[in-house]
């Protein structure tokens, strides 16, 4: 959580730069033509990320960095605890497969296929957990990178 954090302000101006051109609300022909229109943070055309960083704490302050950062740490943490969690039940759940595929006709000594056995019980589990827990957590990840956009309130609002 402390490496998230200590981070974040990287990962905000990184999101907003890569999102900046896909953003379809960031600020557009219409908004330029218009007097009244102002832009947006991290809108700034072919900026650099020093300038995207600038941009952003001159029109939201410094607390705006660590926009979008609780879902980040939540989401981390969910994933630790998920992938650790759903690894041990998935090999529990393919341990039986494992076990009957030993009967089968080989001709690989006994303690060569234990190995085997046991390299793709690992990698089965692993992926099949690190899938379960992108699934779950995609929501969190989406979360997070709207936070990430949204501007919020300027300093003179």
């Amino acid at each position: 959580a402390f490496a998230k954090t200590a981070v974040a302000p990287i990962e905000r101006v990184k999101l907003l730069m890569q999102l900046r051109v896909t953003s379809s609300s960031g600020v557009s022909s219409s908004c330029a033509a218009t007097p009244t229109c102002t832009r947006r943070a991290g809108d700034v055309p072919g900026g650099s990320a020093l300038q995207v960083a600038r941009s952003v704490y001159e029109t939201q302050g410094a607390l705006a960095f660590w926009r979008g950062n609780t879902p980040n740490v939540v989401r981390q943490a969910g994933a630790a605890a998920l992938n650790f969690m759903l690894m041990d039940w998935y090999k529990r759940a393919i341990s039986p497969i494992m076990h009957w595929s030993l009967s089968l006709p080989s001709n690989r000594n006994v303690e060569d296929r234990v190995k085997r056995r046991k390299l793709i019980s690992s990698f089965l589990s692993g992926g099949l957990a690190g899938g379960t827990t992108t699934t779950f957590l995609y929501p969190i990840e989406f979360m997070r990178t709207r936070l990430a956009m949204d501007v919020g309130a300027t300093k003179e609002t």
